[in-house]
């Protein structure tokens, strides 16, 4: 589809005799795209009739302009997408003028320029038949929502606990010099990042947590973590990775990418019951438009192909078409929250991609996730076991942290990184240090503590009353403050609990060289 740039009205569409616009105009269903910034530049006739915009002028026009009552998912969809690059359906009720409203399905895709930008998006409505088809939809949202919210009380919590065992592994480690000792510290260790996914992962499900994409070498990662994904099956389980050859990079958020696939693998172990097979397998695959077309959901292109095969007794087909759907689950009460597959496929869609079920009765299962090929180049990672931690010299970091575990254990390993170190049990604590003049060359805090001051707030003081001094935030659970505070403070970076030895030494450095605390 050619670039959506310029809004064009029914009459210049004619007049320039487009042909697509022209069948867009004339189409049966009600059909529209928008450009970049939410204005219409060509709808159907369809459409019009039935939002009630009669013969109106769309072009340039915000649908929120003349409906400023819009469903709010369905807005918030609209921003998502345009930010994502990811569509998404669903129904609501919309205004139709007046007093009438009128229930609607919807569904939103981003349309793409020829260098792959987000250019507009085209959308989709159909009046939905049975209002208890909305009450459905909005018990769902309901239900997620509420996650959202018990998510965010104990992601803090949670993430502090695992920051407090990643740190003393950590610090085990440099202590021991038994090979196999720390083996067993480094697969521990591999074992709480993996947890900490699991935590990522609810929250990108809620909407709570923005994706941090990288670029991925597919084989490479699934080898780094297969030992802490071969710890979910049973000894009876066989797991098997069948890597393809010179398998494409993606890009996708790691730790959501790690939490799918030891999802999936969990389901392939329930599937099996305990004696079995299950398979990793990656590939390259040219999918051709017309195979696209044969797939719910996908599309043309370059895509790695992950799949985690089973030999389990499979789905009938009824049961596959609905496996999808959050809070549905064949599994007795308490053994499946019904939102495995749900979240594993809002990964794949975070990342650009699909994915594909396919289920035989008695033979087994194929879950496959296709991520798009990314031109990017992938970076070696430099925080490996041997790469060189960058030591301080001395300097005085102050740790400002409520939780006493978790400062006791921020302290040892900055101790260990060769730091000075200070402690706070808050925002107000940590300023009456630095008023009675405590020389403190890095301010380390966390952003959830009790007290009138968060660590945003602290921050935004200490680029105010004591600019030379460098800070460094951390946080299980930032929420949406993050975003709306980073724009606030564009140089104070923020690293997410749990973090390594490696993460911290890596941030700490470069929050003492931007405040002019250390050599490059």
């Amino acid at each position: 589809m050619a670039k959506l740039e310029q809004p064009f009205s029914e009459q210049e569409a004619a007049s320039r005799g487009g042909g697509l616009v022209r069948f867009i105009t004339a189409a049966p269903a009600a059909l529209a795209f928008l450009d970049a910034d939410l204005r219409y530049t060509a709808w159907s006739k369809a459409w019009a009739g039935l939002h009630g915009f009669g013969a109106c002028n769309l072009a340039g026009v915000r649908h929120q302009q003349l409906r400023p009552d819009s469903p709010a998912a369905w807005c918030a969809a609209l921003r998502r997408a345009l930010e994502t690059a990811s569509g998404s359906a669903g129904m609501d009720s919309f205004a139709m003028g007046g007093r009438r409203t009128e229930v609607l399905r919807w569904r939103i895709e981003p349309v793409k320029d020829l260098d792959g930008a987000v250019a507009g998006l085209s959308l989709y409505c159909e009046a939905a038949e049975a209002d208890g088809e909305l009450d459905t939809e909005q018990g769902k949202r309901q239900r997620l929502e509420t996650i959202g919210r018990l998510a965010g009380v104990i992601a803090h919590d949670f993430n502090n606990l695992l920051t407090v065992i990643l740190a003393n592994l950590e610090l085990a480690a440099f202590r021991i010099r038994n090979e196999d000792a720390r083996g067993l510290l480094r697969r521990a260790s591999e074992a709480a990042e993996m947890g900490a996914s699991f935590n990522k992962r609810l929250l990108a499900l809620a909407g709570g947590r923005r994706s941090e994409p990288a670029v991925i070498k597919v084989n490479r990662h699934i080898t780094n973590t297969w030992q802490v994904v071969e710890r979910v099956l049973s000894e009876d389980t066989r797991l098997q990775f069948h890597p393809g050859a010179d398998v494409w990079p993606v890009k996708a958020d790691p730790s959501e990418l790690d939490g799918a696939i030891l999802n999936l693998v969990a389901n392939a172990r329930d599937a099996v019951e305990g004696s079995g097979a299950v398979a990793i397998l990656t590939e390259n695959v040219q999918l051709s438009v017309a195979e696209a077309a044969g797939i719910a959901g996908a599309m043309p292109g370059d895509f790695v192909r992950i799949s985690v095969a089973d030999t389990g007794s499979g789905m009938p087909s009824e049961v596959a078409e609905q496996a999808m759907e959050p809070f549905f689950t064949t599994k007795p009460t308490g053994a499946g929250s019904g939102l495995g597959l749900t979240s594993v496929g809002m990964t794949v869609a975070r990342a650009g991609g699909f994915l594909l079920l396919d289920s035989i009765p008695g033979e087994g299962t194929t879950v496959s996730l296709y991520l798009p090929r990314t031109l990017e180049a992938a970076q070696d990672p430099d925080d490996g076991e041997d790469a060189d931690l960058p030591f301080g010299d001395g300097q005085l970091v102050l740790v400002v942290e409520d939780d006493p575990l978790v400062r006791e254990a921020v302290l040892q390993r900055l101790e260990v990184l060769g730091y000075a170190v200070l402690e706070a049990a808050d925002g107000e604590a940590a300023l009456a240090l630095l008023k009675q003049g405590e020389p403190v060359d890095l301010v380390f805090s966390d952003v959830v503590m009790p007290g009138r001051l968060s660590g945003f707030d602290l921050a935004l003081l200490l680029r105010r009353r004591f600019p030379g001094v460098g800070v460094l935030l951390t946080s299980g659970y930032a929420s949406r403050m993050v975003p709306r505070r980073r724009r606030l403070m564009v140089r104070v970076e923020l690293i997410a609990k749990p973090y390594s030895l490696q993460v911290l030494a890596r941030a700490a450095r470069r929050a003492l060289l931007a405040a002019g605390k250390a050599e490059g």
